[in-house]
């Protein structure tokens, strides 16, 4: 006989946001504990370094799924016609690959349909019950995404309501009979063609959508990651990707660079993120070089980002105008080592209100420590004083420059926060709320700057 099926079409897939979660995690996040060795032992390029484990792919990728649609068909001798309900969840998980992150993407839940099969003047009203599962394979490399055909699973069972003809009356009741006897007499076969219905219907919608969510995956992943690279002198060749059970993980080396010092180790943490201080100063060097910035505008900002970073307020800082003029190389530079983060200001030019002053550097630095509530960076006093090298470069400072000392001390005392908690960072505006944690890790050694994330749930 035959019967509808559950599966009704996928007009918002669950896998859809299933599959862009996961190639935003295969983008961002890099690390597996097994594949360390590979990084530690020897030196490593200057880069950025990201991880996410199994369980933070599978948290980050999971999207509920609660649809409707209908269901049309011919299966052998049988119109069918129907709508079905579907209810699920879709997540991914990660499978070892050493050419490109590889996810398997799952969608596993139940549908229930009610609908009708059609067979010359007969019509048997069915309501169907189906566990569903599909999966499918998506691999991530530096140059595209690409996915494997879905297979889908749905053993279905299916339930007789009832049944309507066209006949006359008592051929009518006779052909009834007959019908409701023949679907009882053959559950089996009621069952194959209700999965056949419902894994056809699933298969030919998974296909047809396919195309649809790759070009779109592949578009965001060309213009929203690999292009932005351009802008920092990288390209796909300065990525690697690479999987295992355990994790999903991504380096992005700085290209032309020679080695340098082996990175710290990864524990066993569910986000981790590496980076060299290398790669920083380049940006800053790029961005920054030979930039003049004004005090107000400059204090506006940082106190703007204090607030968005659940900071402290600046204090009142010195209400006299300034300006900083950046040296046009190494403007800022900053150094990892020991558990110390040191930020260097090259200020190759200053005004006090109408006054000019000579070059300046400021010295920032940070100790991480751990307390009772997770981790801190808290300042030391600023350190200023002349470039070394600088024509007329004197350890006895003029009394110009003496003013100047003290006046930068005094404003970049103000414009750092002495103390950063790390416990009260919010996360980026746009990040999934499923990656609510907390920090079990902030180190740095070497020239690197290691910062390890556990999920809450």
């Amino acid at each position: 006989m035959g019967h509808t099926t559950s599966a009704p079409r996928f007009t918002n897939p669950g896998m859809r946001p299933a599959l862009r979660a996961c190639v935003i995690a295969s983008i961002w996040l890099v690390g597996a504990t097994n594949l360390r060795a590979q990084y530690l032992e020897d030196p490593s390029p200057p880069g950025i370094h990201l991880m996410i484990s199994a369980k933070a792919v599978r948290v980050l990728s999971a999207e509920p799924v609660d649809q409707t649609g209908p269901v049309s068909m011919q299966i052998d001798r049988y119109q069918i016609e129907g709508t079905g309900h579907l209810t699920a969840e879709a997540y991914a998980e990660p499978l070892p690959s050493a050419d490109g992150v590889q996810l398997r993407l799952t969608l596993v839940g139940h549908s229930s349909g009610i609908g009708r099969s059609s067979v010359r003047s007969i019509q048997l009203h069915t309501q169907s019950c189906s566990q569903v599962c599909v999966q499918q394979n998506i691999l991530v490399t530096p140059h595209g995404i690409s996915a494997s055909q879905a297979a889908v699973h749905a053993p279905s069972r299916s339930h007789l309501l009832y049944v309507e003809t066209s006949k006359p009356l008592v051929r009518g009741l006779m052909t009834r009979g007959m019908a409701r006897l023949a679907f009882r007499m053959q559950p089996q076969r009621s069952a194959q063609i209700a999965t056949q219905v419902a894994e056809t219907s699933l298969s030919e919608q998974m296909q047809r959508e396919s195309r649809e969510r790759l070009a779109q995956a592949n578009e965001d992943f060309r213009n929203r990651f690999l292009e932005s690279l351009k802008d920092f002198d990288f390209s796909a060749d300065d990525l690697r990707l690479q999987s295992t059970q355990s994790a999903v993980f991504a380096q992005l080396n700085s290209p032309n660079v020679p080695a340098v010092s082996p990175a710290p180790h990864f524990a066993a943490a569910d986000l981790a993120v590496r980076v060299h201080q290398d790669v920083l100063n380049r940006f800053f060097e790029q961005a920054l070089g030979g930039t003049k910035h004004t005090g107000k505008p400059l204090e506006a900002d940082l106190a703007d980002l204090y607030k968005s970073l659940n900071l402290k307020p600046m204090p009142e800082v010195d209400p006299r105008p300034w300006s900083i003029t950046l040296a046009k190389r190494d403007p800022v530079t900053v150094r990892f080592d020991r558990d110390q983060a040191e930020v260097v200001i090259r200020g190759a030019a200053y005004t006090i209100e109408l006054d000019e002053y000579p070059a300046m550097n400021v010295i920032v630095r940070y100790v991480l420590m751990p307390v009772d509530t997770g981790w801190k960076a808290v300042r030391s006093i600023p350190t200023v004083q002349p470039p070394e090298g600088q024509p007329g470069f004197s350890k006895q400072l003029s009394r110009k420059q003496i003013t100047l000392v003290m006046f930068l001390a005094r404003k970049f005392s103000d414009l750092f926060p002495r103390e950063i908690d790390f416990r009260r960072l919010p996360l980026p505006e746009g990040a999934p709320r499923q990656l609510q944690g907390h920090y079990t890790r902030v180190h740095a050694e070497r020239g690197w700057l290691l910062n390890e994330w556990n999920l809450d749930r």
